[in-house]
Formats: structure tokens, sequence, C-alpha cells
């Protein structure tokens, strides 16, 4: 798993882009988590990783490997959301 790390345009924050193995990715964006069309989330920092240009974005402050950093491990973006707008975990221990 890897994770990408963004500044926030608006304000000191910053946010996680976590891809799975499987390639399966989520972010901890307000865009991710309230944005859900046909049972799909995205935003623009998965958008970025997923065109595999994030490292040119003005927001774009680094990428980490699980291997050597202990992150949550999120649900596939790519199943239905059926119920609330709150970033699903399931964590390793």
């Amino acid at each position: 798993m890897k994770t990408f790390i963004f500044r926030s345009e608006s304000s000191n924050k910053t946010y996680q882009t976590l891809v799975q193995n499987d390639n399966s990715m989520s972010c901890d964006c307000k865009g991710w988590t309230l944005r859900c069309k046909n049972g799909v989330r995205t935003c623009k920092h998965v958008r970025l990783v997923q065109a595999g240009c994030a490292h040119m974005d003005p927001s774009f402050i680094g990428c980490t490997d699980s291997k050597t950093t202990s992150v949550a491990r999120a649900i596939s973006v790519d199943q239905p959301i059926t119920t609330g707008a709150a970033r699903k975990f399931n964590f390793e221990d």
C-alpha cells in the first residue's frame, strides 16, 4: 500500500490518498468523503494519483510505502456505497 500526501489549498490541513495493493483508492478529504456518484467515490487527489501526475501538482507533499509506515487500510473504493458519507476503514494490527 502507498500513501500520497497532499496539502490543502484552503487551510493548513493535509490529506492522505491511500492506494491498496489491488490499486483501489480512497482519500480522507471532504471531496472524497462527501461525493458519491453512481455508488463510486472520487476526488481530485485520487484522480491525480490515477493519472500518474500527483507529483506535478503544487499541493503534493510526498508518498510513503506501508512497509515502513503503519496506516489504516481503506475498504475498496469500487464497492457500492449504500450508507452515510463517512470514510470506512479496516485497521491492520
